[in-house]
């Protein structure tokens, strides 16, 4: 199983999405990255095909909660980012051995399991802030 998947949520044509692309394949501990899609078109086919990143594609009417569900069912990371087509991502984003200080303590992780806070407790929430990448 593979640690992390970045899963592009992509959605007809988006002039950012090549610039999406390419923050993800820049990252300094790389991941998997998959981009699905309930929009199908020969740019997204020919984009994905460029940077050969596996593109699944959702049959049905466009719907944002079954997109991200379909998006997330197709990773195989055991932490999953959905990136927005026109969301780019800092180098580091994928770094999760680097220490750092949050709140006080030393934490290693900067990839938290949805619904979980930094120090294991369950979150109030399953938002929160997320904590800095440089401390």
């Amino acid at each position: 199983m593979m640690f992390h998947t970045f899963v592009i949520s992509a959605y007809q044509e988006s002039p950012y999405l090549e610039s999406c692309i390419k923050s993800l394949k820049a990252q300094t501990v790389p991941s998997e990255i998959i981009c699905t899609t309930s929009t199908p078109s020969p740019y997204l086919t020919k984009l994905m095909e460029k940077y050969q990143i596996p593109l699944y594609v959702r049959e049905g009417r466009s719907d944002i909660q079954e997109d991200w569900n379909f998006a997330i069912s197709k990773a195989s990371g055991e932490f999953v980012t959905v990136a927005h087509q026109d969301d780019m991502y800092n180098r580091h984003y994928t770094e999760y051995d680097r220490v750092h200080d949050r709140c006080g303590y030393r934490e290693k992780w900067k990839i938290i399991p949805l619904g979980k806070q930094g120090d294991g407790e369950e979150a109030s929430s399953p938002a929160f802030e997320a904590s800095p990448l440089f401390g």
